[in-house]
């Protein structure tokens, strides 16, 4: 795939919140854009942030730390979330966002292994999103036809739905399921459902990164993506308000014989008068240079991660415990490695916080954030009911 590939990863978690620093490691180094989470057994008390990325969650319906799925997207991409589920059969998180010319949803799901799910349900999940898709996570249903040990009911009821639909079933074939009884088989369960993608611009990996009972995989979708816009600011620190007042009081008329006689006369005035005060304020504010917030791991960490991938593979291969035992050791190294650097590069930025107008009041704004989730607002619906996805609607 060539550089301007989607790189979407899938991974069921089994625990989102003590896997954040590896999972943190992962995307920085495997320049992941979109990553897909299921089995997340977050709560409405429970959050993760993840450095230059927006995290989407959908959890389970009774509220306690079991299930869920979550998408954590690259803030550079231009998207919006659209609806979730919240229901016991599945757990669903989607955002829509530009692919190929077109809209297209991208979906975290999981669905738990003891709900008996028929075709007709299959049919409503997929029938939710309009056009093109891709569902990728955790389906816990089985077919020898996407490469599963043996085909269960699940597995042929989506089946169905599936061919019903012209669909194409993404897997590499290969076991994504890990169990941790070395009596008990391998076998695939996560993969990648999608609609109106030629297989020609899809590509789909093992991957051997994280360390829960499952394996993440990778699909590649080769594509011109649309980067988000640069969000537009009236101020900031550096705003030269006295400009500002010189450039308005210059521009802005408040002697104007115009009469107000209509409705539409007072809007043609308030949007004027609004522009003028809008270009005052840009012309009176630099921009402010992108700072690089994603710090690169040191060379000790990236040592440790390529050696825990050769270990898993060796486990996955040959079931040996020893493997597993090291695997778990090596694991548990590398998430005290990051959580120690995250640490260090935290308290040097600390030195530099004060609580006065100086830094901005740097100290009170990082204390802010990282006492509360992030609350994202997903797009509201305009009379027709058809939702708002852009300034104009």
């Amino acid at each position: 795939m060539n550089k301007n590939s989607l790189k979407i990863m899938a991974w069921n978690a089994n625990g989102i919140i003590r896997h954040k620093n590896e999972l943190e490691a992962v995307l920085n180094t495997n320049k992941i854009d979109i990553c897909l989470v299921s089995e997340t057994h977050l709560t409405n008390q429970m959050f993760a942030t993840f450095t230059n990325y927006n995290m989407y969650c959908s959890n389970h319906p009774l509220h306690n730390a079991r299930g869920g799925s979550a998408i954590i997207i690259k803030q550079s991409i231009d998207h919006y979330e659209d609806d979730k589920i919240c229901e016991t059969d599945f757990q669903a998180t989607t955002v829509t966002l530009k692919l190929l010319g077109t809209d297209m949803s991208i979906t975290a799901l999981y669905s738990p292994p003891k709900n008996k799910i028929k075709y007709e349900r299959y049919m409503q999940l997929f029938n939710k999103h309009k056009g093109r898709f891709v569902i990728g996570g955790d389906f816990n249903a089985k077919n020898v036809n996407w490469g599963s040990r043996l085909t269960t009911t699940k597995g042929r009821e989506l089946l169905k739905a599936v061919n019903n639909l012209g669909c194409t079933v993404m897997s590499t074939g290969n076991p994504t399921y890990w169990p941790t009884d070395i009596n008990k088989t391998p076998d695939l369960i996560d993969f990648f459902v999608t609609r109106q993608i030629p297989k020609t611009k899809m590509h789909i990996e093992d991957g051997i990164d994280m360390n829960s009972d499952h394996s993440p995989i990778y699909l590649y979708i080769n594509c011109q993506l649309d980067k988000k816009a640069k969000n537009c600011y009236l101020s900031n620190k550096l705003t030269d308000w006295e400009y500002f007042k010189y450039t308005l009081e210059d521009n802005i008329d408040l002697d104007s014989d115009c009469l107000i006689e209509s409705i539409n006369v007072l809007e043609e005035e308030t949007e004027k008068f609004t522009s003028k005060i809008q270009q005052s304020a840009w012309k009176s504010t630099p921009i402010l240079k992108q700072k690089n917030i994603q710090q690169p791991f040191p060379k000790e960490i990236i040592t440790l991660i390529n050696r825990k991938r050769k270990i898993r593979k060796q486990w996955q291969t040959l079931r040996y415990p020893p493997l597993k035992t090291e695997l778990n050791r090596l694991t548990k190294l590398v998430s005290e490695k990051i959580k120690d650097h995250k640490n260090k590069l935290f308290n040097l930025k600390m030195q530099s916080f004060t609580a006065d107008k100086v830094t901005d009041y740097s100290l009170w704004k990082t204390t802010k954030n990282l006492k509360r989730p992030t609350v994202h607002n997903p797009p509201i619906k305009n009379d027709n009911g058809l939702w708002a996805k852009s300034d104009a609607d």
